[in-house]
Formats: structure tokens, sequence, C-alpha cells
């Protein structure tokens, strides 16, 4: 995603549904190492992070963000 995209994002996250629900999972150390960093670099909260990079995989499997459940 390039940063354009991201910046699109985060805008949207901003306008669109609350934040109701916590979803919590396990990860590798790595991983946790990686998404912190992320969230650093791009001076975010990785939770942002996180949710950006599921939406998007989300998306490539069928979800649709701006549908109505």
């Amino acid at each position: 995603m390039d940063e354009e995209a991201k910046k699109a994002y985060y805008a949207k996250e901003m306008r669109g549904a609350p934040l109701v629900s916590l979803l919590a999972f396990r990860c590798t150390y790595q991983l946790e190492v990686w998404l912190k960093s992320r969230g650093a670099i791009e001076g975010r909260e990785y939770s942002a992070i996180i949710r950006r990079l599921l939406v998007d995989g989300a998306k490539k499997e069928g979800f649709d963000p701006d549908g109505i459940l």
C-alpha cells in the first residue's frame, strides 16, 4: 500500500463506524516487534497498523468495509 492509500485509509477510518469491539489475537514476537515498529515509523498506534493491514487483507477475501451488516 503506498503512502497516499495509507493516508486515505486513515482519513476514512476517522469518519467511519466507531471502534466498539476489542479483538485480541496471538502473534509471534517478530510480528509484534514489526507491528510496533511500523506504528512508530508511521506515527500511529500499532493497533491502527493492525486494523489497516487486516482490512486490506479482508477486502481481498471479499470483505466490504463500507457494507451495512
